[in-house]
């Protein structure tokens, strides 16, 4: 299961099938406990776990999970005791329609809604980074965790926006060289990642070669002025007579010109 690709189909199946905002809330609780899982087909939480991340309380919680079950999104089975109950997700972006209506995606067109945006290949990505190679496809949200850190629910609407936004050639791929830009500098944080992002819409850089060429660009720059020869400016010093200043009539400062 991939990440991104399951939040791109169910915003998009929130069209047709909408929830509410519990369930919705829920949802993306359980993916995230499904992440860090390891994407297992069933998996069991702890209903007090599941609460905490989704800020539902109980009575919410469990209409919020009869509503998901009953519309197709999860199947769960509850356990006696004290055992938890275990879940298993939909793949949503299984059932999703690749061609028709979402293919307009393709053509620029957005319907107000998170636009699917699609994975660099692992091959492909690594022929930009061959530094980061990896044997499994990589997506966004499993590489800022791993780089950066805790994956909140502000960071993942930000992120979606800037993927869905149509900013970029290769969005995933430059997410990612974005946050590993952050983590090399030891600037942990996603304010950093959204910095490096800023810059590449300034500087026109939309997909990961263009990327890699400007970086490679700054640090010949950098290479070269470090190189250069500094020269040492010897300065005469000459015995002259003090001249006397003349008394010279000055208006007064004004202070927005000089930004105060």
């Amino acid at each position: 299961m991939n990440y991104i690709q399951e939040l791109n189909a169910f915003y998009d199946r929130l069209e047709t099938n909408p929830l509410s905002s519990s369930a919705i809330a829920l949802w993306h609780a359980l993916m995230s406990v499904n992440n860090k899982a390891g994407w297992i087909e069933e998996f069991a939480v702890a209903a007090s776990v599941l609460c905490m991340k989704s800020g539902l309380k109980d009575s919410m919680f469990k209409k919020a999970r009869n509503e998901l079950s009953q519309k197709g999104y999860i199947q769960f089975k509850s356990r006696g005791g004290n055992q938890s109950a275990l879940y298993k997700m939909t793949s949503l972006w299984s059932q999703y329609d690749h061609t028709g209506v979402h293919s307009s995606v393709h053509n620029g067109i957005r319907n107000g809604v998170h636009s699917s945006v699609p994975l660099l290949n692992k091959t492909k990505l690594n022929n930009h980074n061959p530094h980061h190679a990896h044997t499994r496809e990589e997506n966004p949200i499993s590489v800022y965790e791993q780089e950066i850190g805790r994956f909140t629910d502000m960071i993942r609407d930000n992120m979606l926006d800037w993927l869905g936004g149509e900013y970029f050639d290769e969005p995933d791929g430059i997410m990612i060289a974005a946050i590993r830009e952050a983590a090399v500098h030891e600037k942990r944080s996603w304010s950093y990642v959204e910095r490096v992002l800023q810059a590449c819409l300034r500087e026109n850089v939309r997909t990961v070669a263009q990327f890699e060429e400007k970086k490679q660009a700054f640090q010949a720059r950098k290479q070269q002025e470090q190189a250069k020869p500094k020269h040492r400016h010897l300065h005469v010093v000459r015995n002259e007579e003090p001249k006397e200043k003349p008394v010279v009539e000055r208006e007064p400062i004004d202070l927005l010109e000089m930004g105060g």
